[in-house]
């Protein structure tokens, strides 16, 4: 009886470590060759990312907000998984192709919600898709990552004086300790040094009905006395009315809703990529902003390609 019970007793403990193991492998991706590794926390609705097994980010937050609804990673379901290599002949590029390898993820949020994630060996990236046939509302998007408040941020600051979202997107970059840095919101890319020569920097692709995607610095928490720094998203909000410059012929925008986006029908909204990369020659010849964007309309250029 007793060795009876012992066998079940390991079965039941086998059958434990198994669950354990497929909830885990359920909320971790890793990129074709292990170098970056993504993994989710859903419990918690934050994910973390490791890079040759150093983590570089922990407990990022990501997250739409519509509707007084939070839509994040919190009891996601996996709904598919797989690898792809998608190749692309380009059109007005520094080069005539791009090819990528990677592995991804799609999670059902809900029955209106899903979130893809990519994780390739130079970074990792994820998008959200609403499924509804409807008008959908985005009051804001939920982007931080924490890190070190010494951690070395290189950014460039909107140079708009009454409004930082009316900015003609030129400036001169600063580098400096995140937790010294100007709250004045950086446009994208802003890049990070996460120590050991080892650079995350965040871009945007596929960016369409949707505003672009600013940065600032922010206290995320406290670790003993000690506060901790991240970086967050802030957005320019959708437009309610236009004025108009006569002395330019040209329109502006006067006021604001208070919401970002609007938009109907299922739709993908914009990539968020964290670029990693051990050299900073890397970063001028990255494709990953090109390979996540939809393909150009080559028609429209058919005559001169070449």
């Amino acid at each position: 009886m007793k060795s009876i019970l012992s066998r079940l007793s390991a079965i039941a403990g086998l059958a434990c470590i198994m669950a354990g193991c497929s909830h885990h492998d359920r909320f971790t991706l890793s990129s074709p060759g292990g170098d970056a590794v993504l993994r989710i926390n859903p419990s918690q609705g934050t994910y973390s990312i490791f890079h040759s097994g150093r983590c570089l980010v922990n407990d990022a937050r990501a997250a739409l907000v519509t509707a007084g609804d939070t839509i994040d990673m919190t009891d996601a379901v996996r709904i598919e998984k797989g690898r792809r290599t998608e190749t692309e002949s380009t059109v007005l590029y520094r080069q005539k192709e791009v090819s990528v390898t990677y592995n991804y993820a799609i999670y059902r949020i809900g029955e209106a919600w899903q979130i893809e994630w990519r994780a390739f060996d130079d970074g990792i990236a994820y998008r959200f898709c609403s499924l509804a046939d409807t008008e959908t509302v985005i009051d804001d998007e939920v982007l931080l990552i924490p890190f070190s408040g010494d951690s070395r941020v290189t950014w460039a600051h909107s140079n708009g004086q009454t409004d930082p979202f009316k900015t003609s997107f030129e400036n001169s970059y600063t580098t400096g300790p995140l937790a010294e840095s100007s709250d004045v919101p950086a446009f994208l890319p802003a890049s990070v040094e996460c120590g050991h020569g080892v650079r995350l920097t965040l871009v945007e692709s596929d960016l369409e009905s949707y505003p672009g995607m600013f940065v600032v610095p922010a206290r995320t928490a406290a670790a003993g006395d000690v506060p901790e720094w991240g970086i967050k998203a802030v957005f320019a909000h959708y437009p309610a009315t236009f004025a108009k410059y006569s002395w330019r012929d040209m329109s502006y925008v006067e006021s604001t809703c208070s919401y970002i986006s609007v938009s109907k029908g299922a739709r993908t909204y914009p990539w968020r990529i964290l670029k990693i990369t051990g050299h900073d020659s890397q970063l001028p010849v990255d494709n990953l902003v090109y390979a996540l964007a939809k393909p150009m309309d080559k028609a429209a250029f058919a005559n001169g390609t070449d």
